[in-house]
């Protein structure tokens, strides 16, 4: 294309989307498509973002906006639809579009293959994704919640932006028993409107301390995927043998 064309073409890009892309596009070609390429703008990512023009798509956004909120999260990508036309908001961020570098904090667990890979953000989290992912942290991987006032793990937060919110134990213990609270309402609506049926399973053992557990588990199929959910671990107050007669 032109000078002149290109310029004209890009005049009627006004979404606010385009803020987060470089203000300069690439044209090429793949199995005889055409498509127009756009880099983007966060510091340290090679992503270009294609958009093909030999279909109903030629003009759509959305993996455009998929993209941007990758990088720079869906509440700045919400931010910049405020400011009307991709000018004022590239002139509105650009401060924080400017100085955006890869994080080194997971900004979702998500998995991305089989092999593990987990995605990351361009920005510092919010206070609260902090608290959410220390409280997925703990829960997970059975972390105690004072680990958050460990010497190297405020080391590993704050360098770099000593600012940087870190919760105390009492809040992550509270943050936890409303996850979990939260959790079982949520298990139990699912259960008592399960149109299918459920399959409990319970079962006992002795601790090498001689404490004797109960668990009880519930088996389902949940959008074509099977499922298994502990429902809840006890220690029985006795434990009586039962001899049943051979059959």
């Amino acid at each position: 294309l032109s000078e002149y064309a290109t310029e004209r073409l890009m005049k009627g890009w006004t979404s606010p989307i385009y803020a987060f892309y470089n203000p300069t596009f690439r044209i090429g070609y793949e199995g005889g498509r055409r498509y127009h390429a756009f880099q983007c703008a966060a510091k340290g990512c090679k992503k270009e973002v294609r958009r093909f023009l030999n279909g109903s798509n030629a003009t759509s956004t959305s993996n455009l906006i998929k993209h941007a909120r990758k990088c720079f999260g869906k509440d700045t990508v919400e931010r910049a639809k405020e400011y009307g036309t991709a000018a004022t908001a590239r002139d509105e961020l650009a401060s924080e579009l400017n100085d955006y570098k890869p994080a080194t904090i997971t900004a979702s667990f998500k998995r991305q293959s089989d092999k593990g890979a987990v995605s990351y953000m361009h920005r510092q989290h919010t206070k609260t994704e902090t608290r959410c992912l220390i409280v997925r942290w703990c829960a997970k991987h059975g972390r105690p919640f004072k680990i958050v006032k460990d010497e190297e793990f405020l080391i590993l937060m704050k360098t770099g932006r000593p600012t940087h919110y870190v919760p105390s134990p009492a809040t992550v213990s509270r943050d936890v028993r409303q996850a979990f609270v939260n959790c079982r309402r949520r298990v139990a609506a699912l259960l008592q409107n399960y149109d299918g049926k459920l399959s409990f399973e319970s079962d006992c053992w002795t601790s090498p301390n001689h404490h004797p557990f109960m668990a009880v588990v519930v088996h389902f199929e949940h959008k074509g995927q099977p499922l298994t959910m502990l429902l809840d671990a006890i220690i029985l107050p006795k434990v009586r043998s039962l001899n049943l007669p051979h059959v």
